[in-house]
């Protein structure tokens, strides 16, 4: 698309930056509507969205329409997050399901991304939003044909009322969400970009790299339950987590300061497990410590606030990306990781 459309670098970086404030407005709406009950209207109204507007992106042919129809399938997306983790507190045993819960997302992003990239190279950018939109509507017809039953014998598990958390601990949590949500930002945004246009790798492979990320991933999300038993408590995890995460992108920025980008690629790529381990740990310390009545709403805003935090770092990416190199995101990665790692240590 970047070619194609004739995008800059800093249009990028306003472009996911105004589509992340899109699904921080509308994660509020979906997380009150999760809240008063309506969990299958709202994850059927954002699937269908999601859909429509796929199909409608395939006719972008200039920026301005790029960032409106790229705002408005961000602003669909925001049903996602608070919906289903609001549910699965209510409903489920929550180490195990926040786990598979991220596991199964975690997949999917790969899947696509990989195949997107592989896809939009040999047929052109708009196949795979095609390809994507009508896979959503059958997504929809199974979703809404598999959760009629579902919703009519759910039953809301008698989960112990949590221990109230203070106004530091919100703090606290929030920061941390907001350095992890960067780190998402910055990686999915700018590494294919970084891989393509700074060290000339196919838009295929660009992807690649990032989807092998993801996808070992998923491997500690699936097991986030047993992870979680085994270090003996959420917070001693998360501190574990995050400092891996830090040690793996520090010593892929050195690897790669000394221009041993093999190296670099490959530690970037290992630092997936134990990144992708942080989302199930962390959402699950926010719904231990919220009343069951507002899951909803307090998950739309620890994210929103978070994603407010990496929409601002994707503009600045993107700025200084076209100012200097896009070389700047490994810098970035490390400073979000580090920042993560220490607001973990004050819990």
């Amino acid at each position: 698309m970047r070619i194609a459309v004739n995008l800059s670098l800093i249009e990028i970086g306003t472009i996911l930056s105004a589509g992340l404030l899109a699904t921080v407005l509308m994660q509020f709406v979906f997380g009150f509507l999760a809240d008063r009950g309506y969990v299958r209207k709202a994850l059927v109204a954002g699937l269908v969205s999601i859909a429509v507007i796929d199909l409608v992106f395939t006719q972008a042919g200039n920026y301005w329409q790029v960032l409106l129809f790229y705002v408005m399938l961000r602003g669909a997306g925001g049903v996602y997050h608070p919906v289903s983790f609001s549910t699965i507190f209510r409903t489920l045993e929550h180490r195990s399901s926040l786990g598979f819960q991220s596991a199964f997302g975690d997949a999917s992003i790969a899947f696509a991304m990989v195949s997107t990239g592989f896809v939009a190279e040999s047929f052109g950018w708009q196949i795979p939003f095609f390809a994507w939109g009508i896979a959503s509507f059958i997504g929809v017809a199974i979703f809404a044909t598999l959760t009629k039953s579902i919703h009519k014998s759910a039953q809301i598990i008698p989960n112990e009322q949590p221990k109230r958390g203070t106004t530091r601990d919100y703090l606290i949590l929030q920061f941390t969400g907001a350095f992890l949500q960067c780190i998402f930002a910055v990686y999915t945004g700018f590494m294919p970009l970084f891989l393509n246009v700074n060290l000339n790798l196919s838009a295929g492979l660009s992807t690649l790299v990032v989807a092998l990320w993801l996808g070992i991933g998923v491997t500690a999300s699936f097991n986030a339950g047993r992870i979680i038993d085994f270090f003996k408590g959420e917070h001693r995890t998360l501190r574990i987590a995050f400092g891996l995460t830090t040690l793996a992108f520090v010593l892929a920025f050195v690897a790669a300061s000394l221009n041993s980008w093999g190296t670099a690629l490959v530690l970037l790529v290992l630092s997936g497990p134990p990144y992708f381990l942080t989302f199930p740990v962390l959402y699950g310390i926010i719904g231990m410590s919220t009343n069951r009545k507002h899951l909803g709403f307090t998950y739309a805003i620890n994210l929103s606030l978070s994603l407010l935090a990496s929409s601002a770092l994707s503009y600045v990416a993107g700025y200084l990306s076209s100012v200097y190199s896009l070389a700047v995101i490994l810098p970035i990665l490390v400073l979000s990781a580090i920042g993560a790692s220490l607001t973990t240590f004050l819990l």
